[in-house]
């Protein structure tokens, strides 16, 4: 049956919200309103810790810079320390002491190991630290002897001990019969050994190849019987 009503519309009576629409609505609204909640909370306990936890952690590090800066420094001087004291140490072992070289040569001659095996006097001592192959110390002098042997004494002498650290190689003894009447002993022989610094030593770059060995001298002649 259909029913009309026939009131004017200011004196119907309101038409009802339908049960589903209004729990919908509802649960819509408590949703919402729950959802707005944990955002406010999450908002004002969480990132509102986070901040503060920031800037805690940036006052902190604000403190902390100077002493930072400080520390920075120091390393820096550090550093530049020791590639200074590293520089001075391999300078200062790679340089001789000629003086010092000088004192040993002269004892060996003035105190040598044994007395009476040899007298030498000197007529030159020539340095070259060029950086070259033949870098080192040239010695010439005479044997004040007509033995031979005396002067190969001096050359073991020079060849071993405090004196030839810092050297690697020395040529062959030999030496050249001479008389001079003027002196005495009359017969000497003159000589001239040449010493080889060390690589350390010699100031020559190191380009992987061995240096060669300097040549032999001629052997003396024979003493004068």
């Amino acid at each position: 049956m259909i029913r009309i009503d026939l009131l004017p519309e200011e004196h119907r009576r309101a038409e009802r919200t339908p049960a589903g629409l209004l729990f919908a609505t509802l649960g819509l609204v408590a949703l919402f309103s729950t959802t707005a909640a944990a955002c406010a909370w999450g908002y004002f306990s969480v990132v509102g810790g986070a901040r503060t936890a920031v800037a805690e952690a940036t006052e902190l590090l604000q403190s902390k810079k100077p002493q930072a800066d400080y520390c920075d420094k120091l390393e820096a001087e550090k550093k530049d320390f020791t590639e200074r004291w590293n520089h001075i140490r391999s300078f200062s072992a790679s340089r001789i002491l000629w003086t010092k070289k000088v004192d040993q040569l002269t004892s060996l001659v003035d105190t040598p190991p044994e007395s009476d095996r040899h007298q030498i006097w000197f007529e030159s001592v020539e340095m070259n630290m060029s950086g070259v192959r033949d870098s080192g110390l040239k010695i010439g002098g005479r044997s004040a002897s007509a033995d031979i042997s005396r002067m190969n004494n001096f050359h073991s002498d020079l060849a071993k001990g405090a004196f030839f650290t810092e050297f690697a190689t020395i040529s062959n003894p030999a030496g050249e019969m001479d008389q001079d009447d003027k002196f005495d002993p009359a017969e000497s022989f003159k000589f001239e050994f040449a010493l080889g610094l060390k690589e350390a030593f010699s100031g020559e770059k190191d380009t992987g190849k061995k240096k060669p060995a300097p040549k032999p001298k001629a052997n003396p002649a024979a003493p004068a019987k």
